[in-house]
């Protein structure tokens, strides 16, 4: 007989088609986008060098990230889906390996994730890149 309220809001989800170009200087962008780094070190960040053929994008340095195992996120914002019977996503990348004969091999990987339960579990969209280059 113990009764427990508690109050939530559930983020409504932005309709298709969804564009990020990171044109404005916040980052993450106030689209409903976050960060997900537990560790609290290098991260994701906004960059112009890269930025081709959009204003921005976004870019991590693992150069001066030693920790090993580490994954930080970034999160978009909710996107509905429901109505659609397949899903396309497009987008860039470039990688810059780092070859030094007195240190071991890198294994960063980028993985594209999806989650079907508002982020209590990840499932990788088959977009899988990394290991030693």
């Amino acid at each position: 007989n113990d009764v427990l309220t508690q109050n939530f809001s559930v983020a409504a989800a932005i309709p298709l088609p969804y564009n990020e170009n990171f044109a404005n200087a916040a980052f993450p962008p106030a689209n409903g986008s976050s960060l997900l780094n537990p560790d609290n070190d290098v991260t994701w960040e906004r960059t112009t060098a890269a930025a081709r053929p959009a204003p921005g994008s976004m870019t991590i340095n693992h150069y001066d990230y030693n920790a090993v195992g580490e994954r930080d996120m970034f999160i978009t914002p909710s996107i509905d889906v429901s109505r659609l019977d397949s899903l396309q996503i497009t987008f860039n990348v470039a990688h810059q390996p780092y070859s030094d004969a007195s240190t071991p091999p890198t294994n960063d990987v980028l993985n594209l994730l999806y989650s079907g339960d508002c982020g209590a579990s990840w499932s990788n969209a088959g977009y899988s890149k990394g290991g030693t280059v």
